[in-house]
C-alpha cells in the first residue's frame, strides 16, 4: 500500500517528467519562432536574447544563419530535457536506489560539461551569424567565456558526484539484499 508521500513523489515526479517532455518540444519551435520573427521583435528584447550582440541587420540569411546556429544549443537541450524525463520516469516508478539512475545522473553531467563547450560555439556562430549581412571589413566573429558557461561546468562536475554517491549507495543496497 502506498503512502501519502510516495503518491505525492509520484504526482510531482509525473508533472515534472510531463513538463520537461513539454520544454523538450517547445524549446525548439521557441527559436525558430524568434529567429523567424527577429525583424519584428522590439529591440529591447532583441539584446536581451541576443547579450549585447548588435542586430544591425534582419535578412533573410541572417536569421537562416541564426537558424543554422541555435541547432548545437538546441540538441543538447533536447537531451537534457529527454534524460530528466527518463530521470523523474524511474522516480515515479519508486526507482531511487537503482543503476539506471547512476546512468540518467552521469548522462546529464555530461551533457553539462558539454554545454560550456556548446555555449562558446554557439555564442561564435550567433556572432558571425548576426553579422553576416554586413559588408566586408564589418562582420565580426566573437568568442568568449561566460559565468554560464562556468556554470555549466560546476553543475556537471556535481551531477557526476551524484552520480557516484548513488552509484555507491546502489552497490550498497545490491550488497545489503545479498546478505542473509
Amino acid at each position: 500500500m502506498k503512502t501519502l508521500k510516495q503518491s505525492q513523489v509520484q504526482w510531482l515526479c509525473r508533472w515534472m517528467r510531463r513538463l520537461s517532455l513539454f520544454w523538450m518540444v517547445f524549446l525548439p519551435l521557441a527559436v525558430l519562432v524568434i529567429w523567424a520573427a527577429l525583424p519584428w521583435i522590439p529591440d529591447m528584447l532583441r539584446d536581451s536574447f541576443f547579450k549585447g550582440m548588435p542586430v544591425t541587420q534582419t535578412t533573410p540569411l541572417v536569421r537562416i544563419s541564426g537558424i543554422l546556429a541555435s541547432v548545437p544549443g538546441i540538441f543538447l537541450h533536447i537531451l537534457l530535457f529527454f534524460q530528466l524525463a527518463k530521470l523523474l520516469g524511474l522516480w515515479e516508478r519508486g526507482n531511487i536506489f537503482d543503476e539506471s539512475n547512476v546512468r540518467c545522473f552521469s548522462k546529464l553531467g555530461v551533457y553539462y560539461l558539454w554545454g560550456a563547450l556548446i555555449g562558446v560555439l554557439q555564442r561564435a556562430l550567433y556572432s558571425v551569424a548576426l553579422s553576416i549581412s554586413n559588408p566586408p571589413g564589418t562582420r565580426h566573429l566573437s568568442l568568449g567565456l561566460s559565468s554560464d558557461d562556468l556554470s555549466s561546468v560546476a553543475v556537471g562536475l556535481f551531477l557526476w558526484l551524484v552520480a557516484y554517491v548513488l552509484q555507491q549507495a546502489y552497490l550498497l543496497k545490491r550488497e545489503a539484499d545479498l546478505t542473509v
